[in-house]
């Protein structure tokens, strides 16, 4: 199967995002679910395998063709929000104040390239997480560093889209330029910023202004065990 050795899509609802996400007619794409069913991680598996120059191989598709690699890097925008009390000011640089916000991004790209064969923790020469980095193939940024850009022939993911405004996801979707694709992912069960709700957050709002048009796709995950059973019972218990 198409797969990246051990991480592939692993139900029905897995599958029809991976292929909305690997299909390049499809510019915008929307993965709408509670915690645990993989949307970031089949976000993230669908860009890895379509980068352009990838270090690893040439890929392969189903039928044993070569898989067309499309994209120079994937960008991904999460929201600051912070759950739980305020940290106040963050020192460092711009790395270290988003680091925390990074962590479930770079824990999701650890599995796919471990199981691709390339983990961090093995004796090579250097760790490919951060080479992908270090090269600017992988980016994790917050939203102001969008303002002015065109950003082409890149994979974009905006993760828990839900906390974005729609003035923040419509200053996000006005800047892709030729060859991109973006990919917005959240759970509208899950809003952080207090002026918000499942009906005026922007994700909602953008998946009900494109649902029609042809460059758009939207799937529904629900199957929560993918992550863990505790994690899909504590989404319905708790």
């Amino acid at each position: 199967g198409d797969k990246v050795r051990g991480i592939q899509p692993n139900n029905c609802e897995q599958a029809f995002a991976y292929s909305l996400l690997m299909d390049p007619k499809i510019e915008l794409v929307a993965l709408v679910g509670s915690a645990g069913p993989g949307k970031t991680l089949m976000s993230l598996l669908a860009g890895y395998r379509q980068l352009r120059n990838d270090f690893e191989r040439g890929m392969k598709s189903a039928n044993g063709s070569s898989q067309s690699s499309l994209y120079n890097k994937i960008i991904v925008f999460r929201p600051t929000v912070e759950r739980g009390k305020p940290l106040g000011f963050l020192p460092g640089t711009l790395d270290e104040k988003i680091e925390p916000w990074m962590f479930p991004i770079l824990d999701n790209m650890e599995l796919i390239l471990e199981s691709s064969g390339m983990d961090s923790k093995s004796a090579q020469k250097c760790d490919p997480l951060f080479d992908l980095m270090d090269r600017g193939v992988l980016q994790i940024l917050p939203i102001n560093h969008i303002r002015g850009r065109s950003i082409h022939d890149a994979f974009i993911i905006i993760d828990e889209a839900q906390n974005f405004t729609r003035e923040d996801l419509r200053a996000l979707l006005t800047r892709p330029g030729k060859g991109t694709k973006v990919v917005l992912t959240g759970d509208i069960s899950q809003i952080d910023d207090p002026f918000m709700d499942e009906y005026s957050n922007g994700f909602s709002h953008v998946i009900s202004s494109f649902i029609g048009q042809e460059c758009f796709g939207y799937t529904i995950m629900t199957r929560g065990e993918e992550r863990s059973l505790l994690a899909k019972l504590s989404a319905e218990l708790l």
